[in-house]
């Protein structure tokens, strides 16, 4: 799934040729099947993961509610400021 809770990135599938060797075909998910695009094929299942390109989550940034607080932690529990500090 890649992160997303609804759509997967892509579709990796195990096939077999003609002459029976099996490999992981990779292509991207959509819907509509007929917009699925071959990312790739690979040997081994994860040579196949390692092709799918996906969006990497940021965490959010942290931010001043006000002067003293931050949105991931409390106060600043009475730290002097640089120029105080001598």
């Amino acid at each position: 799934m890649r992160h997303d809770p609804v759509l997967p990135a892509a579709i990796i599938t195990r096939q077999k040729t003609a002459e029976g060797v099996e490999y992981f075909r990779a292509v991207t998910w959509d819907l509509e099947p007929e917009n699925r695009r071959l990312i790739g094929r690979n040997a081994t299942l994860g040579g196949a993961d390692n092709l799918v390109r996906y969006k990497v989550p940021q965490p959010p940034v942290a931010s001043p509610k006000d002067g003293n607080q931050w949105t991931h932690g409390g106060p600043r529990h009475n730290v002097p400021a640089r120029t105080e500090r001598g």
